[in-house]
């Protein structure tokens, strides 16, 4: 009890603290007529922002794949515009993320943090309309990706089941980055970051134009040290990339290329994986003309990786096997076409036909050439029922060469009964593609020649599994969003139930007919569709509060309670409750403060054995984490140009927390996710 009040006393200080200020600030001008004077243009200026902020808060772009209002979106909706994004002070897009509880960021190391939405991994993330999933995991890289946190426009989460627009993958949610455009007026844009773990990230971009030609050009450079042994690099990687948009005669055409190129180490559920390089590129063309889209993708991964995946046999420090290491290539074309028609007054339709080809080659697979079909036709109807009712409805029918077909609908209406007041009650199901790792790939692995068996087990039934069944989810949401108090007063709530079937997951259980013989058939070892079928109620909430221009306050927390279907007990693999509360504020003289408490429950996971692979997973709980993440920043205004400077922290009270399981093995090295430090970053941006 002694160690929680000195934390209360400093929370509430710090919570009134701008309170208190900004009233000291109101008094102050009150008492000078001439200081309120002065002012007004000030004050005119903020009012100003607040109501941009507002605009772009109350539209949406991704819940049905055209701006919206964002009370009559289908889906469960957050939006995080620029404008947040710089006053949180995030760092990073999976620092950002840590501010919306909706999503449950946890870091095994530097390089891949992991993600859950809802219960679970599963989601989809794009960036300017273009899937960056990577067919080796399940997860998304939230990591490595071509834009810094100062790149990003605007973000934007739909939650639920969104397959009947996006397809496979769009399972449980949607995170779809949308980065800033090029503009024909000259910008410079140009950031440094530098914090105590050994981070550095600088980047930056140029954009122009003339006439109906507009680019912009962007580099960057992130770099970063392990956590457990700042002296062993985490990962290194450089950014580059281009976007033009060109006003046509009939038309507008935007073209956008890019890439990532580096090195780095991560943990994975089956050990360590270090790439010698890596390089992620993508090149994309959209056009649009009148009611027509045209959107074609490439993106293309080379990596070549060493993976520390022990094979040892147990209770020996024998070596039955090691994997070599792996040089991929795999390439994905996508080509996209939506048009959006309106039939009738009041009545909007979007048609949309999608076709995809993956190519995945290494000469270390049983199977070195691995290609996959994909193709997709989606409807989604709108309409209008007077001012007040919009009923949405969506089809999508998937297929591809790998997997069974997947039929996708979605339903949703939504009442706005009175001013900014929406009800929506939705409902859908969605469905997850297993990645190629998880249906077709093989590695080969070097074989100690007396224990022939590892190489049956692996090369021909372990790790992959060709006759796995898609994973899906049936859910019913209900929602209910509203303003109040000329839209300083905003607050959302949703509740969902979620019924998942076919979930995936990775199963060790390795028997052996003597010590040094393994049971081939009744061994398993790899991915599997588990008899663990799982019903989720979710409930979440936020409340913000604007009681002055550049003051906000705001809480929000959601709270699940998943149980088995099929036996009794509830499904712990997720954090069932979490919270974050604080408030930014920004002053007319540049200074801005930023500060946060989050709160995650605990969670289990499957850990697995550090002396092998062949070892049984193990049971371990993740504990419950409180952190406060923070940020003090200041504006300068120069002649043309700004100058903000920032210092940032992620853990203020430094609680050194593992947000995945690990441990520390006996020669001092970790094993498993890392101890997450406390960051202090120092940050200088111009902007031109």
């Amino acid at each position: 009890m002694a160690r929680r009040i000195p934390i209360a006393v400093a929370w509430a200080w710090l919570v009134a603290a701008p309170a208190l200020a900004a009233q000291g600030a109101d008094a102050d001008l009150e008492a000078d007529p001439a200081q309120r004077e002065g002012a007004g243009s000030d004050i005119d200026e903020a009012v100003e922002d607040e109501f941009d902020l507002l605009a772009e808060e109350e539209k949406v772009f991704s819940a049905a794949k055209h701006e919206q209002k964002i009370g009559f979106s289908p889906s469960a909706v957050v939006v995080i515009t620029r404008q947040e994004i710089e006053a949180l002070g995030a760092v990073s897009l999976a620092d950002l993320l840590r501010r919306y509880p909706v999503v449950n960021v946890y870091a095994f190391d530097p390089l891949y943090p992991g993600a859950d939405m809802r219960g679970s991994y599963r989601g989809l993330l794009l960036v300017d309309n273009r899937e960056v999933s990577v067919e080796w995991f399940a997860a998304p890289f939230y990591n490595v990706l071509p834009f810094g946190i100062h790149d990003i426009e605007r973000v934007e989460i739909i939650l639920g089941p969104n397959s009947a627009l996006y397809g496979a993958n769009a399972v449980l949610s949607v995170i779809h980055v949308i980065t800033r455009r090029p503009r024909r007026e000259f910008g410079l844009d140009a950031w440094l970051f530098g914090s105590d773990s050994h981070r550095t990230s600088l980047g930056g971009w140029v954009t122009g134009g003339l006439g109906p030609l507009a680019l912009q050009l962007t580099l960057g450079l992130d770099r970063n040290q392990m956590w457990s042994s700042p002296r062993r690099l985490a990962y290194e990687q450089r950014r580059a990339g281009m976007v033009a948009d060109w006003e046509l005669p009939a038309g507008r055409l935007e073209i956008d290329a890019g890439l990532v190129n580096g090195t780095g180490s991560m943990w994975t559920q089956l050990g360590t994986m270090s790439f010698d390089h890596f390089t992620f590129a993508h090149a994309a063309a959209r056009y649009t003309f009148r009611v027509l889209e045209v959107r074609a993708h490439w993106y293309g991964v080379r990596a070549s990786s060493l993976q520390d995946f022990d094979l040892v046999l147990p209770n020996t420090d024998i070596v039955v096997g090691t994997f070599p290491e792996v040089h991929i290539a795999t390439d994905s074309a996508q080509l996209e076409v939506q048009t959006n028609l309106e039939p009738f007054a009041g009545n909007l339709l979007l048609c949309g036909l999608d076709l995809r080809l993956l190519d995945l080659r290494a000469a270390q697979f049983v199977d070195p050439n691995l290609r996959e079909e994909r193709a997709g036709v989606f409807l989604h109807d709108e309409q209008r029922l007077g001012e007040r009712w919009l009923l949405t409805a969506g089809l999508r029918w998937d297929v591809n060469s790998n997997t069974p077909m997947a039929l996708s609908p979605q339903l949703a209406v939504v009442w706005n009964p009175a001013g900014e007041h929406f009800l929506r009650l939705s409902g859908g199901t969605a469905f997850r593609k297993p990645t190629l790792m998880e249906t077709s790939i093989k590695p080969k692995v070097n074989i100690n020649p007396a224990f022939p068996e590892i190489g049956e087990l692996l090369e021909t039934k372990g790790l992959s599994d060709a006759d796995l069944e898609n994973e899906s989810i049936t859910s019913l949401e209900l929602g209910y969003r509203g303003r109040a108090l000329e839209g300083r007063l905003r607050w959302n709530l949703d509740a969902s139930f979620d019924m998942r079937r076919n979930w995936i997951g990775f199963q060790t259980k390795v028997v052996f007919r003597n010590p040094l013989q393994i049971d081939i058939e009744r061994s398993v070892i790899g991915y599997a569709n588990l008899d663990d079928d799982t019903n989720v109620l979710v409930l979440s909430a936020s409340l913000e509060y604007e009681p002055r221009p550049r003051l906000d306050f705001f809480l929000r927390g959601e709270y699940r309670y998943p149980w088995y279907t099929q036996k009794e007990g509830t499904f712990d693999f997720c954090v069932h409750e979490q919270l974050l509360a604080g408030f930014t504020w920004r002053t007319d003289a540049g200074f801005g403060l930023s500060l946060a408490m989050a709160y995650g429950g605990r969670r289990r996971e499957d850990f697995r054995d550090p002396t092998s692979l062949l070892m049984p997973t193990r049971p371990r709980w993740v504990p419950a984490r409180l952190f406060f993440m923070g940020h003090l920043g200041w504006t300068i205004h120069l002649p043309r140009a700004s100058l903000a400077l920032g210092l940032s922290v992620s853990d203020l009270f430094n609680t050194r927390r593992r947000e995945y399981p690990g441990e520390t093995l006996p020669d001092g090295s970790n094993f498993g996710g890392e101890m997450v430090p406390r960051e202090l970053t120092l940050s200088a941006r111009l902007q031109y």
